[in-house]
């Protein structure tokens, strides 16, 4: 349906482009159902989360699927594929069960959470953020080993997640 058909149907219950249902000419409109007005649902925020989150934890392996025909054009075993990445897969467990936990943490934060305001918006945002660049860290430490800096970054954003989802 296009906005124009939304705009004019607004008589019969329709709702128009900002998520109001149409009352009639003159008559103020009304917010949609479930829909709160100054902020978006506690619920629409954790699905956000939800969605980024998964991404994110579903994008750690691609590397490491990378590594495969890389190996196969170098002719290696299969068994090289595992054994000769070690650190690559070192870190995408970590990677893995650090997003896990705390997305877990997310959910247990938020699970009281009715309505967004701006500001945890803008927190979560911080946090999303956080879990989003984790991996590039981790990623240092499989490609570069121990590296002091690598270790260091790793460490910091680590941290920065965890500590973003300490509740207030």
């Amino acid at each position: 349906m296009t906005r124009e058909r939304c705009k004019r149907t607004g008589a019969s219950g329709a709702i128009d482009e900002t998520g109001a249902r149409g009352a009639g000419p003159g008559e103020p409109s009304v917010p949609a159902p479930g829909r709160n007005e100054g902020g978006v649902s506690g619920e629409r925020l954790v699905l956000f989360t939800d969605a980024v989150t998964a991404i994110s934890i579903t994008l750690l392996i691609l590397p490491l699927v990378d590594l495969v025909p890389e190996a196969a054009s170098a002719h290696e075993g299969a068994s090289e594929v595992i054994t000769g990445h070690l650190d690559q897969i070192w870190s995408f467990l970590l990677s893995f069960a650090v997003v896990a936990n705390i997305w877990q943490e997310h959910h247990r934060t938020f699970s009281t959470v009715n309505k967004a305001t701006r500001s945890l918006t803008v927190w979560n945002m911080g946090w999303l953020l956080s879990v989003v660049v984790l991996p590039l860290p981790t990623e240092m430490i499989g490609t570069f080993g121990r590296d002091r800096f690598v270790a260091r970054s790793t460490t910091r954003c680590s941290w920065s997640a965890w500590c973003a989802d300490w509740p207030c």
